[in-house]
C-alpha cells in the first residue's frame, strides 16, 4: 500500500540503521567481557532475527535501498536510530561514551547524503549520565 497525504509529509517515525564502526569497536569489547552478540530469546527467536537481519542488512547498511522501499511505499522521510542492539549499555562508561559518539558521526554522516530523506536519531551512554549529556549535545549539533 502507498501513503499519500495533501497537508505535508509522509514521515515514518521508526526505524534503525547498522553503523558498522560501532560493531568494529565493540566485537573486541564484547570478546574481552564474554558477550555474544543477539544472545538472548529462545533457539526460535533467534533463528527469526538471523533470518530477518539476512533480509534486512542491505536496507541496514544501504540507505539507497532504504530510499527504492521508502519510494515504493510514498514515504517523503525517515526517522533513523541505531539499531537497538547497538545501544551498548553493558558496555563501560568510557567505551560506551566512544561508541556512542561514533555511532552519532556516521549516522548524521551517511543520511545527509540524502538531500532530508532521513531524520537520524542518535544515541546516548545511558551508563554514565555526564558523558550522556556531552554525547547528547554532540549528537544535537551535528545534525542541524
Amino acid at each position: 500500500m502507498r501513503a499519500t497525504r495533501t497537508d505535508g509529509p509522509v514521515i515514518d517515525i521508526h526505524c534503525h540503521r547498522e553503523c558498522g564502526p560501532a560493531t568494529e569497536i565493540m566485537a573486541i569489547e564484547e570478546e574481552r567481557v564474554g558477550r555474544v552478540r543477539l544472545q538472548y530469546g529462545s533457539d526460535l527467536t533467534r533463528k527469526v532475527n538471523k533470518e530477518q537481519l539476512q533480509y534486512l542488512r542491505p536496507k541496514m547498511d544501504f540507505l539507497e535501498e532504504r530510499i527504492k522501499d521508502m519510494d515504493a511505499m510514498g514515504v517523503d522521510i525517515q526517522a533513523i536510530a541505531v539499531a537497538v542492539y547497538q545501544y551498548y549499555y553493558w558496555a563501560e562508561a568510557e567505551v560506551g561514551a566512544r561508541v556512542s559518539r561514533v555511532a552519532n558521526e556516521e549516522l548524521v554522516e551517511s543520511t545527509s547524503k540524502f538531500n532530508g530523506r532521513f531524520s537520524p536519531l542518535g544515541t546516548v551512554p545511558l551508563q554514565d549520565t555526564d558523558a550522556a549529556i556531552a554525547n547528547f549535545g554532540t549528537a544535537s549539533k551535528s545534525s542541524e
